[in-house]
């Protein structure tokens, strides 16, 4: 936005410059003389305007000069010097993490946990099976182990 409203006061400058060389390039008695080539700008933007156009200009890039914030108030701004701060330490942070990245992918490895792929029914059944029958081969155990005493310590055995 400031950035239109800088353009815009250049142009304006510029063309009341080019208006006051032309209203100046007149000769001591109010004519203009053609034949001096000195203070001729070789442009195709040369813009001839009239005294209103001119003053309207001006006054246009008159007020927008006046700031209430200069530049350097601006770079030395503290939330401007934070948030500079905060940007170059997002974009530390996002190159150390392609250094990561490109360096787990040379080494064939990746980021995500070891997730083995989907299992199929019958991996599945496999697994129920097997965990049947390991519950049924503990509660056998703890079934037949009622009556041995495994610890020595205690004498209510």
């Amino acid at each position: 936005m400031w950035l239109d409203s800088l353009v815009r006061v250049v142009a304006c400058v510029l063309c009341f410059y080019v208006f006051l060389h032309h209203s100046c390039s007149g000769g001591a008695d109010g004519t203009s003389s053609n034949n001096s080539q000195e203070h001729v700008i070789p442009t195709p933007l040369i813009m001839h305007l009239n005294q209103s156009t001119a003053e309207q200009l001006a006054q246009e890039a008159n007020s927008m000069f006046v700031s209430n914030t200069s530049i350097n108030d601006i770079i030395n701004d503290n939330e401007t010097q934070q948030m500079l701060m905060r940007y170059r330490e997002r974009k530390r942070q996002v190159r150390i993490m392609a250094i990561q990245r490109d360096i787990l992918q040379k080494l064939g490895l990746t980021r995500g946990p070891n997730v083995t792929a989907r299992l199929s029914a019958e991996e599945r059944q496999s697994l129920v099976r097997s965990f049947d029958r390991t519950m049924m081969e503990r509660t056998e155990r703890n079934g037949t182990s009622d009556t041995i005493c495994s610890d020595t310590d205690n004498d209510t055995c």
